[in-house]
């Protein structure tokens, strides 16, 4: 089993006063969540400081916790137990971001299921259309930004034939962990 939270702002209290996070493999949540867990206020600027920071709050819990936070037009950062990795935010007309998080959650969860690795391998292009996507991360990034176009915080239009058409929209491309999950006709388009 995989055992993943997502946490509130409000719940951050609790969460440091029972060790919840001891019971957790995997913890999402945005800028405010991992604020309130750091103790500190998310910057504006270098992000290092404050990752480094809010990995000793969550290690100290679980030595093998992974974390998610979602950072809006900044992308989304992960710890895999080892290391911060990046994934940047695709530039698209934001229409609505309630739900963004919980979509880049279903994503990175879709992508782990699949057998994808947790977060890119190096360090990420300045984009997402930089090179083919091959982690659970950037598959997260790539349905939270299909989410953001849509005013509803569940986008019903949401399939993988409609996220495979947005993401060519987009210059995306999915490297071959992904591609397996295609449909068969896009998946052929991509191998020649």
């Amino acid at each position: 089993a995989l055992r993943v939270a997502s946490l509130t702002s409000v719940e951050i209290e609790e969460v440091r006063e029972t060790g919840f996070l001891a019971l957790v493999d995997l913890v999402s949540m945005n800028e405010d969540e991992a604020s309130a867990l750091a103790g500190a206020p998310f910057p504006s600027g270098p992000l290092q400081p404050f990752l480094e920071r809010l990995r000793g709050v969550v290690t100290a819990f679980c030595a093998g916790v992974r974390v998610v936070v979602t950072a809006g037009a900044r992308g989304a950062f992960a710890f895999d137990g080892a290391a911060w990795a990046h994934v940047p935010a695709l530039p698209v007309a934001v229409v609505s971001t309630a739900g963004a998080g919980d979509a880049l959650l279903g994503g990175v969860l879709t992508g782990l299921a699949a057998g994808l690795p947790f977060a890119p391998a190096g360090s990420p292009p300045p984009g997402l259309p930089g090179r083919p996507l091959s982690s659970a991360l950037e598959l997260g990034a790539l349905v939270a930004a299909f989410k953001v176009t849509s005013p509803h915080t569940i986008p019903p239009d949401l399939s993988l034939d409609r996220l495979v058409a947005f993401a060519r929209e987009h210059g995306v491309s999915f490297g071959e962990g992904l591609r397996r999950l295609l449909p068969a006709a896009e998946e052929h388009r991509h191998a020649s």
